[in-house]
């Protein structure tokens, strides 16, 4: 590097009066310059020479130095300008690197417009929020106030929560143990329960459910439930509708329709009655479904036969009088004219009843309603509206025809006997021709045609009756056959000593023979007995004088008969039966026959007894007198017996 250049020189003219001199130093320059004024002498010249020679040599000596410099300092120059076009070249790169860095800065510098922009945006939006912030610790202090409270409630709170968990932890063993009673409840509930999820499976059935379908709890678990719980109709043999998907799909209790049969394992079926119930959980959806059901075929059994009894009579089989009144009021239309009623009375029933017993009554009734029956077409309605009453709805029935229908019933009664006695019915019948006429006159119609038909055939059948229970009675009983015709002589030989006459005497005489008649509707073996009766066997025996008297009124040429029948067993003071009349108000016959039938019964063979003699008969008499005899007749009656040896 050039550190120093002197420069020392004359210009063109050596005589010039100025000369200037240059110091050059790197960082400077200094002139001089002197005017000489005038010629100077040789020496001056001469000196100044030397001196200029000395300084040109030191400025020669000066200049090899600088020029050593120069080179050195062209050296440098050289090192410098190739520094320097590395230099131009970076201040290339330098200035494009500048130009990019001021287009990034004018970029910068428009961000910055929008970010001081943004800013005061943003610095309005921060006092917008400084005075939220405002409102806000406000509410934060409101709030925290409120924390605290609640922070004191929740104190409290946790306190009630831990006893809540205490109380809790008590009704889940609580609840524990109702389930075990619930579970052992529902094993031993009387009803079949089975409980089901929510897709129809089996979780549960008790041991009634398991009895009814014959599936054991463990086999059914994880079932279909109509698996299990096989249900159909009993007159459809389907089963019909998805009972239970409706009970999951209504969250709703249903029931079974009637007539649901279920069919067990083993393919035996039982007529049910059940309840389907949803199972709720917390959110009110349905978990699962639980069915609660019972046998109920007895029950249904029982609903039939009394739904059979509404409208027939269960003694013959026959349709009842609900029926036949129902059926009347329902046929009762024009199409079915002409339409006829046929009214039929049993003859004797009660005769029968009273003699027989009633169960030969019944057989009666059995036979006559099933000849009945028998002797009429499909759409003919036979009923039994009475005891011993029957009515027949002939719908599309002239009069002529149903003549013939009485006909053919009267010939399949013909030749019918019940314990050795004719089956008599009395019909009669009324016929409804036009659309006004009153169906119920009609019916009345029937019932006095009936009624008139009746008095002829009655009487003749009572007598028979009669007739056929005194043959019954002495054949079963030989005794008292003899007992009755020595009672009937007596009362015919005491008749004779009080002087009545002869119509009063045959009519006392048939009384005695018939004044036992009621015993024919008394056990065997209580007549038979051999020894005391007992208690109630002794108010059976005391049943036979009203027996008799209900018999002999059935029919007109007996019942005058009756009330001395009624009465034989009444005595004088009281004590008697069935009444217990005394004196007077026992008849005059009753009287004698009390007397005969004493007598005896002492003076003949008795399974209590053995015979006694007369003369213990006649004091057994005189003892009772006044008491179980009348004093007059008695003593009339020791009379009679202790002048013939042959009583």
């Amino acid at each position: 590097m050039l550190k120093a250049i002197y420069v020392y020189g004359y210009l063109k003219n050596k005589y010039s009066s100025s000369a200037i001199a240059y110091d050059i130093y790197g960082k400077g320059i200094i002139c001089m310059s002197s005017n000489v004024h005038g010629k100077k002498s040789l020496k001056e010249v001469t000196k100044e020479l030397l001196v200029a020679n000395k300084e040109l040599a030191f400025q020669n000596e000066e200049k090899d130095k600088r020029a050593a410099e120069l080179i050195i300092a062209n050296k440098e120059l050289v090192f410098q300008n190739e520094e320097k076009d590395k230099r131009a070249a970076e201040l290339i790169v330098a200035n494009k690197e500048l130009a990019f860095q001021n287009e990034e800065k004018e970029k910068r510098a428009a961000e910055l417009v929008i970010a001081d922009q943004e800013l005061t945006f943003q610095s309005g939006e921060k006092a917008d929020r400084a005075a939220e912030l405002i409102l806000a610790n406000k509410e934060l202090y409101f709030q925290n106030v409120e924390k605290d409270k609640r922070a004191a409630e929740l104190v409290i709170a946790n306190k009630e929560l831990a006893f809540q968990n205490e109380e809790k932890e008590k009704r889940a063993n609580e609840l524990i143990i109702e389930r075990q009673l619930f579970e052992k409840t529902l094993i031993s509930i009387g009803d079949g329960v089975i409980s089901i999820d929510k897709d129809k499976n089996v979780l549960f059935m008790n041991t009634i459910a398991e009895e009814l379908t014959g599936w054991l709890k463990n086999e059914a678990f994880g079932q279909p439930i109509y698996k299990v719980f096989n249900i159909i109709n009993e007159l459809t043999r389907s089963r019909g509708e998805d009972v239970i998907g409706k009970v999951i799909n209504s969250k709703t209790i249903r029931y079974l329709e009637n007539h649901k049969i279920l069919v067990s394992k083993d393919g035996s079926e039982k007529i049910i009655e059940n309840s389907i119930a949803p199972i709720l959980g917390k959110d009110n959806s349905v978990v699962g479904v639980v069915i609660a059901f019972r046998n109920s075929t007895e029950k249904w059994e029982k609903l039939k036969k009394i739904e059979y009894l509404n409208f027939h009579d269960d003694l013959t089989g026959l349709y009842n009088r609900r029926f036949f009144e129902e059926e009347l009021l329902r046929l009762d239309k024009s199409r079915n004219l002409p339409m006829s009623i046929i009214m039929g009375d049993i003859n004797g029933l009660k005769l029968i009843n009273d003699s027989f017993g009633h169960k030969t009554g019944d057989e009666l009734l059995k036979v006559s309603a099933n000849s009945i029956k028998n002797a009429c077409r499909e759409d003919e309605i036979v009923t039994r509206i009475g005891g011993d009453e029957f009515a027949i709805i002939l719908p599309k029935s002239s009069a002529t025809q149903v003549e013939g229908v009485i006909g053919r019933i009267k010939s399949s009664l013909l030749n019918l006997k019940i314990s050795g006695i004719d089956v008599s019915v009395a019909f009669g019948f009324g016929t409804k021709n036009l659309i006004e006429q009153d169906i119920l006159l009609t019916v009345k119609e029937a019932e006095d045609y009936m009624y008139r038909n009746k008095l002829f055939e009655s009487s003749s059948m009572h007598f028979k009756t009669i007739e056929l229970i005194s043959k019954v009675l002495f054949e079963k009983n030989g005794r008292e056959l003899l007992h009755s015709e020595r009672v009937s002589k007596l009362c015919e030989l005491l008749a004779l000593k009080l002087g009545f006459d002869k119509e009063h005497i045959a009519f006392l005489k048939t009384t005695g023979l018939m004044h036992d008649i009621g015993k024919i509707a008394i056990e065997d073996n209580i007549l038979n007995k051999i020894g005391k009766l007992s208690v109630d066997e002794y108010k059976e025996i005391k049943k036979h004088p009203e027996i008799g008297y209900r018999i002999l009124c059935s029919v007109s040429e007996f019942s005058e008969l009756a009330i001395h029948v009624l009465q034989h067993h009444e005595k004088w003071d009281g004590s008697g039966y069935p009444k217990g009349l005394k004196g007077e108000e026992i008849s005059v016959d009753a009287r004698i026959i009390t007397l005969a039938d004493t007598y005896d019964a002492i003076t003949s063979y008795r399974t209590y007894h053995n015979i006694l003699s007369k003369d213990v008969a006649i004091e057994e008499i005189k003892r009772c007198l006044g008491t179980q005899f009348d004093p007059r007749l008695g003593r009339e009656f020791i009379g009679l017996v202790s002048e013939n040896a042959d009583i």
